[in-house]
């Protein structure tokens, strides 16, 4: 089966930006309908900012088309841009797993301290982390 390869996709960034000029819309107006904070928003519009199922539900209410279709818009970027820092620091939080004792926020606290993450990125790191935590511990 052949794939398709492209040499460059477009953020949900750029896609929210047509929509926006299509409606006549300014970015103000977009944060307003949002409910998100204007920070976030430009973020977003940037492609700085991962989709979560939750902003995609208000992305599909307020834009439309469909919850899926902003999930696979996201998944489908992240997927070309390559790893992000949330699979990064899963991938050092899990080899750290191993010889660990504390609690699993003993352990996040301690990684993302010492590199230095803070904020959004954290929060959505911690997700994915938390999940894989609870697996290795199970395993145990």
């Amino acid at each position: 089966m052949n794939e398709y390869n492209p040499d460059e996709v477009s953020s949900p960034g750029e896609t929210i930006k047509e929509l926006l000029e299509n409606r006549g819309w300014t970015e103000e107006d977009f944060v307003k309908c949002m409910g998100l904070p204007q920070e976030d928003i430009l973020k977003l519009l940037q492609g700085e900012y991962e989709i979560t199922p939750g902003v995609a539900v208000r992305l599909s209410q307020v834009l439309g088309p469909s919850t899926v279709f902003w999930l696979n818009l996201e998944a489908n970027y992240r997927k070309f841009k390559g790893p992000s820092d949330s699979k990064l620091l899963n991938d050092l939080l899990m080899r750290l797993y191993a010889g660990y004792q504390g609690s699993f926020q003993e352990c996040w606290d301690e990684v993302c301290e010492a590199l230095g993450v803070d904020g959004e990125q954290r929060g959505l790191a911690k997700v994915i982390a938390e999940n894989s935590w609870l697996s290795f511990t199970q395993e145990r």
